[in-house]
């Protein structure tokens, strides 16, 4: 039995340092895009997506949001999940084009910004979301690249979007 056990030990230290060494070699920085249709107008997806406030009721694990005091004039607020706590800030807003967020926390592994742009596209809007983010352990790089990816959260937000409209959603890649 011991020897099990050591074999199984063994073979997750192996698989940690080889995720470590993979991760090593990959970029801290990083940049992807996901867009999506939406049968709205550019000033109604922009008010949706500025009403800090209401995302408990419409973004699926965001449980609340908790107010902070403005820096330089700029909404912020700390979103609780069950991933945990992350202080975000309304760093630009031009209505009704374009939102760029960026993650003010200054003690999580990853960080960075999404810059979200409002397109009419015929009777709708062609939103799309670009995060410039970054990861900085080496095994978070790793697994943030090859098995949850980049563009996963970004995914689940227009999902999260056209079910406050009630409408299904394809992603663009």
């Amino acid at each position: 039995m011991l020897k099990i056990i050591l074999i199984v030990v063994g073979v997750l230290v192996v698989l940690v340092a080889l995720i470590s060494i993979a991760g090593a070699f990959l970029p801290r920085e990083h940049q992807a895009t996901r867009g999506a249709r939406f049968a709205a107008t550019p000033e109604q997806l922009f008010s949706l997506v500025t009403d800090v406030p209401s995302y408990p009721s419409w973004r699926s694990g965001v449980s609340s949001i908790e107010e902070l005091p403005p820096a330089n004039g700029k909404l912020r607020w700390r979103e609780h999940t069950s991933d945990g706590k992350v202080e975000y800030e309304l760093s630009e807003m031009v209505s009704p084009s374009r939102v760029m967020t960026t993650i003010v926390s200054d003690d999580l592994p990853y960080g960075g910004k999404w810059v979200i742009t409002f397109e009419p596209d015929g009777t709708g809007t062609r939103m799309r979301i670009t995060e410039e983010g970054f990861v900085n352990p080496p095994p978070f790089r790793f697994l943030a690249r090859y098995v949850f990816g980049h563009a996963s959260t970004m995914e689940r937000y227009l999902k999260d979007v056209g079910k406050r409209l009630g409408q299904e959603v394809s992603i663009d890649p």
